[in-house]
C-alpha cells in the first residue's frame, strides 16, 4: 500500500513537473512503447466528444500522446481519489489487497483524534465506497463540504454513503 501511495506522489509530482517544464521530455512513436497510434486516434475523438480539456501520456519519459491545451493550468477536484481507486483496483485484481480486511486487522489508525472502536471496524471496501463511517477533516475541506458531513459516530461502517450532497448551487 505504501508503494501505491508513493506511486501516486510520483505521478502528482510528475504532473507538476510537466506543467512547469513541458520541454524536458522527448517524443516517441506510440508503437515503440507498446501503444497503438490507431487506438490513440480513437482516444482523441473520444476526448473531443466528451468535453475533456487536455491529456498527455508519457511512457518511460517520452511523450507518446498529447491532446488539447496541455500547457494550460486546469482546476481539478478529487483527482487523488480516482487515481488511488484505480491503483487499488489493480492490486485487488492481482490478489494483493483483501477488501474485507478492517482497519483494526491492518493495524491502521489515524492522527489525532484516533479512530474509535467502531471506525476501526471499517473495511477497505467501505473506504473505497465512501461508506466507512469515518468523518475526519479532509486536506482541502471547505464550508460547503462541512454542511453535509455527518457528526463523528453517527453511522457505523458500511451503512451510509458519504459524501451525500443536497441539491444546491455552490
Amino acid at each position: 500500500m505504501i508503494s501505491r501511495i508513493l506511486l501516486l506522489g510520483i505521478l502528482l509530482g510528475s504532473i507538476k513537473c510537466i506543467a512547469q517544464n513541458p520541454n524536458q521530455f522527448s517524443y516517441a512513436e506510440p508503437e515503440s512503447k507498446g501503444f497503438s497510434t490507431e487506438k490513440l486516434e480513437i482516444l482523441k475523438n473520444y476526448l473531443s466528444e466528451s468535453g475533456s480539456s487536455s491529456m498527455l501520456i508519457i511512457v518511460g519519459g517520452d511523450i507518446i500522446f498529447e491532446w488539447g491545451e496541455i500547457n494550460k493550468k486546469h482546476l481539478v477536484h478529487s483527482m487523488r481519489k480516482a487515481l488511488l481507486n484505480s491503483l487499488y483496483g489493480i492490486a485487488i485484481a492481482r490478489g494483493q489487497i483483501d477488501t474485507t480486511m478492517t482497519l483494526r486487522e491492518l493495524r491502521i489508525n489515524d492522527i489525532e483524534p484516533k479512530l474509535t472502536d467502531s471506525e476501526l471496524d471499517a473495511r477497505i471496501a467501505d473506504l473505497l465506497k465512501s461508506r466507512s463511517g469515518i468523518y475526519h477533516n479532509a486536506a482541502a475541506v471547505n464550508n460547503a463540504m462541512l454542511v453535509d458531513r455527518p457528526r463523528r459516530g453517527t453511522h457505523k461502517p458500511g451503512e451510509f454513503y458519504y459524501p451525500k450532497l443536497r441539491n444546491r448551487i455552490f
